[in-house]
């Protein structure tokens, strides 16, 4: 199945990032990168149950990024993927929101952080307002080493605040905990 999928770049150099599990049975969500010698092509790829392809698409040139879908949240309209990016023409690395339907056609990307630092996303978390809040780190809002970050976005992405925690060590929020209340 995966080389019918992917028979056009065999010799590629193929890097899954994440995979996670649909719910109700529904199959799984792999996201990762084909490194080739001209260019990286971004894939989501969806089986059913038994690993058998649903559907698979390559993503490129609507960003350039190292480590999208890093994080995937299934929603029942679709998917997010959160990553990080990396901007050539500032020469940094920002977090980057994506919401894929369920077809897997994007329907928006979204880029976010300190414009001039780097910036990543480690986990992330649904909200009640269908947005996200994501955590991860920022550089050059407290010191120059990396601060924890806390961002909340809308249902389109769109950060609605932000919180930055830090002091002259180097802190990083790697994982968010769902409250059990």
């Amino acid at each position: 199945y995966w080389r019918d999928w992917s028979s056009d770049v065999c010799s590629s150099d193929l890097v899954v990032h994440h995979v996670v599990a649909l719910p109700g049975n529904q199959g799984y969500l792999i996201t990762g990168d084909l490194e080739t010698n001209t260019n990286n092509r971004n894939f989501l790829l969806q089986t059913d149950t038994n690993g058998r392809r649903v559907w698979g698409k390559f993503y490129r040139d609507f960003i350039e990024f190292y480590s999208w879908g890093n994080i995937i949240l299934p929603s029942p309209s679709g998917v997010f993927l959160v990553g990080m990016t990396f901007n050539d023409t500032i020469s940094n690395q920002e977090i980057t929101v994506s919401f894929l339907d369920t077809a897997g056609n994007l329907r928006w990307s979204r880029r976010m952080g300190n414009v001039f630092e780097d910036d990543e996303a480690f986990s992330a978390l649904p909200m009640n307002n269908h947005g996200l809040l994501l955590c991860g780190y920022s550089r050059g809002y407290i010191n120059s080493g990396s601060e924890f970050s806390l961002i909340c976005t809308d249902s389109l992405g769109f950060p609605q605040w932000c919180a930055v925690y830090g002091s002259l060590l180097d802190e990083e929020g790697l994982k968010l905990v769902p409250d059990q209340h």
